[in-house]
């Protein structure tokens, strides 16, 4: 018998919830998964969680710059170290704004830069396949040129009292 990779544990939960429930977000799965006994955490998925929800604060750590721009205070690096068996693993270390080195920002813009590429390839994928297997009324259309989107996040807010997005409700 060929048991299930956590992944397909967690895939097979999340399609018998939606089959039987419906659509949802994914923490109504995740709390019916983990009700329902289709998934249990053990100790090593409690330090994945509470390492994520770190890697996520440390990413959204801003500060003000110099010229007055909101930057990230903190960067993840990769590199390659020794675990405690002496065996030679990728990871990322996080460093702060204030002493990360020259090489290391180049390092970490590169990785940037190219999880940017990942997700826009993704994004043509998925929409080739919708507009030539779905044949929509009216294909999917979207722009790859982000330099407008960036010249109109560089430019000063033309109006005080408009908040920034990250502090505007989701939708």
């Amino acid at each position: 018998m060929n048991a299930r990779t956590r992944q397909e544990q967690f895939q097979a939960a999340a399609t018998e919830y939606i089959e039987t429930h419906g659509p949802a977000d994914r923490t109504t799965i995740a709390a019916w998964a983990y009700r329902n006994k289709r998934i249990a955490p053990d100790e090593m998925d409690i330090i994945q969680l509470i390492a994520e929800e770190m890697s996520q604060a440390m990413c959204q750590e801003k500060h003000i710059d110099p010229q007055g721009r909101k930057v990230r205070s903190k960067y993840a690096v990769r590199r390659k170290v020794k675990n405690e068996w002496g065996v030679w693993k990728q990871t990322y270390l996080w460093e702060n704004f204030d002493t990360i080195d020259e090489a290391s920002m180049h390092i970490h813009m590169a990785d940037r830069r190219r999880h940017i590429v990942g997700i826009c390839q993704q994004v043509k994928n998925d929409m080739d396949s919708f507009n030539e297997n779905r044949t929509p009324a009216k294909p999917v259309e979207f722009e790859f040129d982000f330099n407008p989107d960036i010249q109109d996040a560089s430019a000063p807010s033309s109006h005080p009292d408009f908040p920034d997005d990250e502090e505007q409700e989701p939708v």
